[in-house]
């Protein structure tokens, strides 16, 4: 697939530190959402949705409503389960989030950059 396209922008996450990590503290069943322990990612065909331009809109922007619209219409997400020193790479114009947490004084520690893509024989660029 990548050798067909022309650039392809890819998100890369390392994950340094999570808050309430599952070293640190027990769950109960079905707490493991609530902690901010992975990413949601919607595995969307833009091309199938009646209102794609209103969609397109909203994916890049960041205020309430268009986020309270995209979680609307994008239905549910996959989860992905992220851990201390794992590297995501994602394609950065897919609709993506991380999950909340509320634990006072809890941090969530990554490092992020790009990697540009522009076809075959060309070097990798990671964009500062």
């Amino acid at each position: 697939m990548l050798a067909r396209c022309t650039r392809v922008s890819v998100s890369a996450n390392v994950y340094l530190r999570l808050p309430g990590h599952k070293d640190e503290v027990e769950y109960e069943d079905g707490d493991e959402d609530e902690t901010g322990h992975h990413l949601n990612i919607w595995d969307v065909d833009i091309d199938s949705h009646v209102n794609k331009d209103k969609l397109l809109n909203c994916l890049t922007s960041q205020d309430a409503a268009s986020q309270i619209f995209l979680k609307r219409e994008l239905g549910v997400p996959i989860k992905v389960t992220v851990e201390p020193g794992d590297l995501v790479l994602l394609c950065a114009q897919r609709p993506h989030s991380v999950a909340g947490f509320e634990e006072e004084g809890a941090l969530r520690i990554s490092y992020q950059t790009f990697i540009s893509y522009s076809g075959l024989g060309q070097n990798l660029v990671i964009d500062s």
